[in-house]
């Protein structure tokens, strides 16, 4: 069965966005690419990928919010069940409630491309959080230097438990050490995004982003079961983070291994090397049809905007998905594996996805109601 929905990207006609299931018997392996977008607002982070578009407005005050006792990520066995954490959806991004040390700091994005926590540097000096040294971060263009800001507690929620939502509760993080970063300089980010949690900020627990329900689940991992009507992928790692074997193919139906991060902070469907389009310009479905710039950390790269012909994730076709090509920095691809690529929310945002870090697999549930 082919499900189908339509929609219009710039620059281009409308295209249609085709999803047809795979056979399990025809799924193939797949590898991780990476990726530009399309003036897509963000930037990689360490492998991470930094907000930079729109974003929720949250107000920050000095009170903590409200529950019953506050539970420990590192400690899943002394939940009383499942944490389910209320998301604030703006446009395809998800973030959460996130209290530093005890004090209501504001919205932090939600960001699976992300491999640490991250910071606003004026909310790193308003709670006055210590610097505990420097670093190199790698950006979509490269590398610069930061600091990092050490926070006593780091705390998300309230959240309810699952089967007995008149119980609330706070989930205290392991990552206490943050990057601090000023957002304003990645262009566009509203005051209220205090910060970013990223894929090792939830601890090694699985847990379940799920866009329709606007909710953030976290699971005992001693009572976990996989959802039974989603299709398992196996996890690679990239610097700690989630990437899975993918396919392109080209208008003659030629199969081109990628490996693709999912980045649930990045808006656009996929960021990919620039070296693809001009090895195999038959992976565009149309002729290339504008050019923009992405701009992150690590500086502004150019990029080219089309659509490709088909791709292949999660055992499903996906046509017509809109791509940015850009010449990426060394340090964001593996050697001696399939080029390395994004698959962003315009995407993800379709899929409830459950992530396993200990087993290293990701779950894919197609969100018929998106």
């Amino acid at each position: 069965m082919v499900s189908r929905r339509t929609f219009w990207f710039t620059p281009g006609p409308p295209m249609q966005f085709a999803i047809t299931p795979v056979p399990p018997a025809q799924r193939p392996t797949f590898h991780a690419p990476r990726f530009p977008r399309p003036a897509a607002p963000f930037a990689l982070l360490i492998t991470m990928s930094l907000l930079v578009g729109c974003a929720a407005t949250a107000p920050v005050a000095d009170v903590a919010p409200p529950a019953s006792r506050t539970l420990s990520l590192d400690e899943p066995r002394t939940w009383p069940g499942d944490l389910v954490i209320p998301l604030h959806a703006v446009g395809p991004y998800r973030y959460a409630d996130v209290s530093v040390n005890g004090f209501e700091s504001g919205r932090f994005l939600l960001d699976t491309g992300a491999n640490r926590a991250v910071i606003d540097n004026g909310r790193a000096n308003r709670f006055a959080l210590p610097d505990v040294g420097g670093g190199t971060t790698t950006g979509i263009a490269g590398q610069t230097s930061t600091r990092y800001r050490q926070a006593e507690h780091l705390t998300l929620g309230p959240a309810d438990v699952a089967g007995n939502p008149s119980q609330r509760v706070l989930v205290r993080s392991g990552q206490t050490r943050m990057i601090g970063l000023d957002m304003r300089r990645l262009g566009g980010v509203s005051a209220g995004v205090a910060g970013i949690l990223g894929f090792r900020s939830l601890g090694n627990v699985p847990f379940t982003i799920d866009t329709e329900a606007n909710t953030l689940t976290l699971h005992r991992p001693h009572t976990f079961r996989p959802p039974a009507d989603a299709t398992r992928i196996r996890l690679r790692r990239f610097h700690g983070l989630p990437v899975v074997d993918a396919q392109l193919f080209t208008r003659d139906d030629e199969a081109v291994p990628i490996r693709l991060l999912l980045d649930t902070g990045m808006n656009t469907a996929l960021s990919l090397p620039h070296e693809l389009i001009e090895q195999h310009p038959d992976l565009a479905s149309v002729p290339v049809s504008g050019r923009g710039n992405s701009r992150g950390v690590g500086g502004t790269l150019a990029s080219t905007n089309t659509w490709v012909h088909r791709t292949r994730l999660f055992g499903l076709d996906l046509r017509g998905l809109p791509a940015g090509f850009e010449a990426m920095p060394p340090q964001l691809q593996q050697r001696g594996a399939a080029p390395q690529g994004r698959v962003g929310m315009a995407v993800l945002g379709h899929f409830a996805l459950t992530f396993d870090p200990q087993r290293n697999y990701v779950y894919a549930r197609y969100l018929d109601g998106k």
